[in-house]
């Protein structure tokens, strides 16, 4: 029992020690002045990974990061602004950023710039803007911008139904392993829906790649079927 507890206590502290050296690590390449360590900071301390929680060091962080041209840091701060974490929320700030970030090819800014023009949050809601936005994030490499792209095109929320190009973004999705990209996709098939034809067996096998990448919805699917 005590050689168990020791070895647990071990993994705990060497656990707590990668942290603390990975935070030290960041601290001297953000000194140096490489933007990607301060932007790593900032998340350390908006996570709170190895250090106590601190949103105002995160801000400051993400901060320095935005203002020497590392666009992920500016998504990041983003995020802090659109979801309050340590201040006001501020839709207009957060939609600014994210636009920065996007500009700067990060993907998670783009998607947000996205998300703001779909809900309307810091500008007039513009659904074009939303799916225009959603597909620069998709051809940056981040699923879940080609998973919205694909919804609406789908479902035609405000613009025109295009089930070709719901089928593309979706199957996009899903080869990064967005469960919910896979689940719509082989509803797609499974229901024959904008010419495609109704397959039930690929149907099946996206709904065992979504239940695989954890949407419950299509394990409950195979579950029953």
């Amino acid at each position: 029992m005590k050689q168990i507890l020791f070895i647990a206590l071990a993994m705990f502290g060497y656990f707590e020690f990668a942290n603390a050296y990975s935070i030290q690590e960041d601290k001297k390449n953000c000194d140096k002045g490489m933007m990607r360590g301060c932007s790593n900071i900032g998340y350390l301390y908006q996570k709170g990974i190895g250090v106590k929680k601190n949103y105002s060091k995160a801000i400051k962080y993400y901060t320095k990061a935005c203002s020497g041209g590392y666009a992920i840091g500016c998504s990041n701060l983003g995020l802090v602004y659109r979801d309050g974490l340590g201040v006001r929320i501020d839709y207009k700030k957060a939609k600014k950023l994210f636009d920065k970030g996007c500009k700067g090819k990060d993907g998670f800014g783009c998607n947000n710039v996205g998300s703001a023009y779909y809900k309307g949050s810091g500008v007039q809601k513009n659904y074009r803007k939303a799916v225009s936005y959603y597909e620069k994030a998709c051809d940056l490499g981040y699923a879940m911008g080609c998973r919205n792209a694909g919804l609406l095109y789908l479902k035609g929320s405000r613009i025109k139904k295009d089930y070709k190009k719901a089928k593309k973004t979706l199957l996009k999705a899903c080869d990064k392993k967005d469960g919910r990209g896979c689940f719509y996709l082989g509803a797609m098939y499974l229901e024959g829906q904008g010419g495609v034809h109704a397959d039930s067996k690929k149907a099946k096998k996206y709904f065992k790649k979504s239940c695989k990448y954890g949407e419950k919805r299509a394990c409950d699917y195979l579950r029953s079927n």
